[in-house]
């Protein structure tokens, strides 16, 4: 007997019970209290190349976003200063929304894996739990120039499951478009949105152009964000992304600006999110020069079989 009780005792002290984790909500009270965490002794490494389930705490709920926001780079004494930047409301520094890891894709990180691109932490440190992610859609993608013209966004479930966590990271596909109206380059994706009880997906496109800026006789640059409306009837513009200009680029990385029913909350916060993410990847290709005619052009070249209509 006393045998089993010391046994019981020592498989309690290394084997504690998994948490549960509550679902992905904007309210914070319907959070249940947190339980001690698995340890990470009793779970077996990974293979190699594998994507590592995070051992973060669930999802949380995320803060409302201000209709305009700010990402800025990190400036410190180390080589995270090219790993990491800020989200921020307005134009407030220390007004800390996200922060942005970017991941070269040579080190799996979840729940991208290997695959390039930006993960978004909830919270002002690198260490917060991670809220959304987006990047390349294959997981060789740092192992060779794939020219792709497809990108993953992935963002937390439209209905949450109780024990909603990183690992249910639900995937939308982004495409490259070519928009007739400019002949430029746009990025398209569909995706439910609204709340929980959303059914239809609804078109969302990003097209490039210019427009004339809030200083006077200066013309910014960036992307324009659409809710496609069916045919006949004109679309909706939600989000704008901006490039910064002169020597604001040395500190900032972009400004992002929300209207429509992206600022009135009728676009739900799973929307929000959407913007947000697509956005950091536009970044993410526009820095790699893979945003550009040029590539898009060798990528329809490449995926022939793939590309049809106006799909890059």
């Amino acid at each position: 007997m006393a045998e089993s009780a010391k046994a019981q005792e020592s498989r309690s002290e290394t084997e504690p019970d998994a948490p549960a984790p509550p679902p992905y909500s904007s309210d914070a009270s319907s959070l249940p209290q947190a339980e001690p965490t698995t340890s990470s002794a009793a779970r077996p490494p990974p293979s190699p190349g594998a994507v590592v389930p995070s051992l973060q705490p669930p999802f949380v709920p995320h803060r409302a976003f201000p209709p305009l926001m700010t990402a800025y780079y990190i400036y410190e004494m180390s080589l995270e200063t090219f790993k990491y930047f800020r989200l921020c409301g307005g134009t407030d520094k220390t007004d800390v929304l996200l922060t942005c890891e970017m991941c070269t894709g040579l080190v799996p990180r979840s729940p991208l894996g290997t695959r390039p691109g930006i993960i978004l932490h909830n919270g002002p440190s690198k260490d917060a739990p991670v809220l959304a992610a987006t990047g390349a859609e294959s997981q060789r993608a740092a192992q060779y120039l794939s020219f792709n013209p497809r990108s993953v966004v992935l963002l937390p479930p439209l209905r949450a499951a109780p024990r909603a966590t990183v690992r249910d990271l639900t995937t939308t596909t982004m495409r490259a478009v070519r928009v007739e109206e400019n002949k430029g380059v746009g990025f398209q994706l569909s995706l439910a949105v609204g709340g929980p009880d959303a059914r239809d997906r609804d078109e969302f496109e990003w097209r490039k152009g210019t427009w004339e800026g809030a200083t006077p006789g200066r013309t910014d640059s960036g992307y324009t964000l659409l809710r496609l409306a069916p045919s006949g009837r004109e679309h909706e513009v939600i989000a704008t992304l901006k490039w910064p200009r002169g020597l604001e680029w040395l500190t900032k990385a972009f400004t992002l600006e929300l209207k429509g029913s992206a600022h009135n909350g009728s676009l739900g916060d799973r929307g929000v999110l959407m913007i947000v993410a697509t956005a950091m990847r536009i970044f993410n290709l526009r820095l790699a020069g893979q945003a550009g005619k040029g590539y898009l052009s060798i990528a329809d070249k490449t995926h022939k079989k793939e590309a049809r209509g106006q799909e890059w």
